[in-house]
């Protein structure tokens, strides 16, 4: 007992650091063979430098391989330290403060209620342990077992009894909580809308260079991974975290060893850890200054993708270049205009003395994507000598270019091209824009032209004929007839009668043309009650069919246990021909309902169908024209000082029922 304290408590005393290595190399073994540890890494940084990296053991005793610099070792909560570093990225960013309540982040867990203030937990109590929160220390999750939401394991603490909870008033005390450290991964997920381990990958390891660290296991990793022995030497099953805040860091040696050195460079340093150049545009006359009103807008967004289409830049390349002590992290990203599209992400990590080759390395890569978004430009050509090109828009794929005159750059491939100018009939197309080539378009506009058409029912009905949105003129003798003034557009139009009653028509365009008379079938009635009136029978009669299958169920399942039975020799037949009857008489009643269901639903079907605009249809009966008009000219005759029901009937006229009155039946 006095001897293994001794181990733990014995102090090395030593001068420099080559003292300090032959004792460390010395010693380890001896100490691991002590204590039962199959292997272990140590690294030493001092003054920013590494001064001892070495391996020592087994990382897989029942394989014999040894631990080196690339065995992946699950880090613990040593995790927590990581995870701080990424709370602080959201500081840096502006994004939270560390004196806010957390309270305002939380929507998918709030904190239990009890005797102390959750809204005073602020983000500095949670990193610095003191929020007063319940010790959750959390060992993982064996490969079969079911992995909880994160939700459930701050609720119900995972391999604890009671989930996170606060049981010191916050501020006061000092109390290690693991699981303090799941509430900030909470946190990170709430304020960024990201998963944690994305968003440490994205945010932290990445940029850090951190390539074999993950809070998300890599099976390729399996060969590379320690294995966990107990204290009697077993080994352990592979452990899976939910509780990655806390706990979930996986990292080799190395990796871990940039990590030490940047946070020793970061605290002696004054330099900021990340630095950010200013932004500098260059397009084929040389730099461009981004707008004021364009600073902090996102690259892809629609403002920033005007500004640079109208500035004739078509590709942008930015990113970061992060310096740490003597490692360097370069990131490249490249956008691509009109559509602000991100088509590649770059990064590559070495020492100072490696930054050419850096560069290098990005540009390989960068290049045969280049090549292959290589951009197109189109010059447009308006043919027309009296238009004022300041009022013609060109849009590509919806994007406006008002200085079309001097050409556009577009990406290669399908775009939509339309001309727009008032007085004029827009024209579009689409078409194929092959890569690395220059394209003229010649654009020949058309002066619009109002056409007169004539629109009437098919049933002399009184009331006012609209045009999208235009009144048409009324024909003062046929109410049912109307002149309509339209451009080539497609008609959308709606017939309002003298009763206040509603229906809707629609002329394709291919119909609209000088003089021509159309002819529309329109049924007035309210057909929005009538549609909702069917829809309620409709679901009343599914109800029925759904609520008579119930006793057909329960019918069939007893008269066919009553029928085995029977059959089986401990039945009664009477019971069971007593079954079969409700049975065929409950299948009777849900056959009705299911009949009346399908009646119910094809009529609430066509009800529906007469929402739909009636098309507009060519009439071809031109002696209907004359005799309108000689009946025209009778009924003046009439209307001079004598009786017109007497007269109409002379003349074979119906004035009681007008839909029977041959001069309001039009040939389709």
């Amino acid at each position: 007992m006095e001897e293994k304290k001794k181990t733990y408590t014995e102090k090395l005393c030593v001068s420099t650091e080559e003292e300090f290595l032959q004792e460390a190399r010395r010693r380890t073994p001896d100490l691991l063979k002590k204590n039962k540890i199959p292997g272990m890494a140590a690294i030493c940084v001092h003054n920013g430098k590494v001064i001892w990296n070495e391996s020592f053991g087994l990382a897989d005793k029942k394989n014999n391989i040894p631990v080196s610099n690339q065995t992946v070792f699950e880090l613990a909560s040593i995790s927590k330290t990581l995870t701080a570093w990424g709370v602080m990225k959201l500081v840096e960013q502006g994004i939270i403060e560390l004196d806010e309540s957390v309270c305002k982040y939380m929507k998918r867990w709030q904190f239990p209620e009890g005797e102390y203030d959750a809204n005073k937990i602020t983000f500095r109590m949670l990193l610095n342990h003191i929020a007063g929160l319940s010790q959750n220390y959390y060992l993982g999750y064996k490969k079969h077992h079911k992995l909880p939401s994160l939700e459930e394991a701050i609720s119900y603490g995972g391999n604890q009894k009671d989930g996170v909870h606060i049981i010191y008033e916050p501020g006061t005390k000092l109390f290690y909580s693991g699981g303090g450290y799941l509430v900030l991964q909470l946190l990170i997920e709430e304020i960024t809308g990201k998963e944690f381990s994305t968003y440490m990958k994205e945010e932290i390891l990445d940029p850090l260079g951190m390539k074999d660290s993950t809070f998300e296991w890599n099976p390729e990793w399996k060969n590379r991974e320690a294995k966990g022995y107990g204290i009697l030497g077993g080994q352990m099953g592979k452990r899976f975290y939910v509780e990655k805040a806390a706990a979930g860091l996986y990292s080799t040696p190395n990796d871990f060893a940039k990590f030490i050195d940047i946070v020793k460079h970061f605290f002696s340093s004054k330099d900021n850890l990340y630095s950010k150049e200013d932004l500098q545009f260059y397009n084929n006359d040389g730099l461009y200054t981004i707008p004021s009103s364009l600073e902090g807008k996102p690259y892809d967004s629609k403002e920033f993708e005007n500004a640079m289409v109208n500035a004739k830049i078509n590709t942008l390349l930015t990113g970061t270049i992060t310096q740490i002590s003597d490692y360097y992290s370069i990131t490249v990203d490249l956008y691509l205009y009109p559509s602000g599209k991100k088509i590649a992400s770059i990064s590559d990590v070495g020492v100072s003395g490696d930054f050419d080759l850096m560069c290098s390395n990005i540009a390989r890569q960068l290049i045969p994507i280049i090549s292959n978004s290589i951009p197109v430009e189109v010059f447009v050509n308006i043919q027309n000598e009296d238009i004022d090109l300041s009022t013609v828009d060109c849009f590509v794929d919806d994007i406006l270019y008002k200085n079309f005159s001097d050409g556009i750059i577009v990406q290669s491939g399908v775009h939509y091209v339309q001309f727009v100018c008032p007085g004029y009939n827009s024209i579009s197309t689409s078409y194929y824009f092959e890569g690395n080539k220059k394209y003229n378009i010649e654009v020949l506009l058309e002066k619009e032209e109002e056409k007169t058409l004539s629109i009437r029912l098919t049933k002399p009905i009184s009331g006012l004929f609209y045009a999208n949105g235009t009144v048409g003129v009324q024909d003062e003798w046929q109410k049912n007839k109307s002149e309509i003034k339209i451009d080539d557009k497609l008609i959308l139009g709606n017939f309002i009668s003298e009763f206040g009653e509603n229906a809707f028509y629609y002329v394709p365009k291919n119909m609209i043309k000088e003089g021509e008379n159309l002819s529309v079938n329109l049924k007035l009635y309210d057909k929005g009650d009538y549609v909702e009136s069917r829809r309620k029978k409709m679901y009343f009669s599914y109800s029925l069919l759904m609520v008579s299958l119930i006793p057909s169920f329960v019918t069939y399942g007893n008269y066919y246990n009553e029928a085995n039975a029977y059959k089986n020799g401990h039945g009664n037949f009477d019971v069971a021909k007593g079954w079969e009857t409700g049975y065929l008489i409950s299948m009777g009643v849900s056959i009705g309902c299911g009949v009346f269901f399908a009646y119910e639903l094809i009529r609430y079907l066509i009800a529906a169908n007469e929402v739909i605009p009636k098309k507009a249809r060519y009439t071809y009966n031109f002696e209907l024209e004359k005799e309108s008009l000689l009946l025209k000219e009778n009924i003046e005759k009439i209307q001079i000082g004598e009786d017109l029901n007497e007269k109409a009937e002379n003349l074979n006229i119906d004035t009681n029922n007008n839909e029977k009155n041959d001069l309001f039946e039009i040939e389709e």
